[in-house]
């Protein structure tokens, strides 16, 4: 789907843009650069051949990317989430409505931290429930 497509290229991106760069020098960045200006469906698969030639872990390089990506969305997602409740809050007048954005804006916060120190198996993927 789209959806997964799109979050594919952007790990594609990070990818090409931060972590294999660490590991090739210059002219082998600009040899891939020249020859692969834009990953997609078609060329990602030749990349990965021909870079795991020069780069070994380049595989699990990408496994990390996905997974660092992942984590990004996440964050922006909870980022955006508590930014909404927060806005709601402060135009709540009932006190036990405010109180449940009051929690809601709490488990965000708690996700933000989880994400923080890599305890993901503590995230509660379940903002807005009643």
């Amino acid at each position: 789907d789209q959806y997964t497509k799109d979050f594919t290229r952007i790990a594609s991106k990070y990818f090409m843009g931060v972590k294999v760069p660490k590991y090739l020098d210059q002219e082998q960045m600009a040899k891939f650069d020249k020859k692969y200006p834009e990953l997609n469906d078609e060329t990602f698969q030749s990349f990965l051949e021909e870079l795991t030639a020069v780069l070994p872990d380049a595989g699990d390089l990408f496994s990390e990317a996905l997974i660092e990506t992942r984590f990004r969305v996440v964050r922006e997602q909870y980022e955006g989430i508590k930014k909404d409740l927060e806005s709601q809050m402060s135009n709540e007048t009932d006190p036990a409505k405010r109180d449940l954005l009051t929690l809601k804006v709490d488990k965000c916060d708690s996700n933000l931290q989880y994400l923080d120190s890599g305890d993901y198996d503590k995230i509660n993927y379940v903002i807005e429930e009643q």
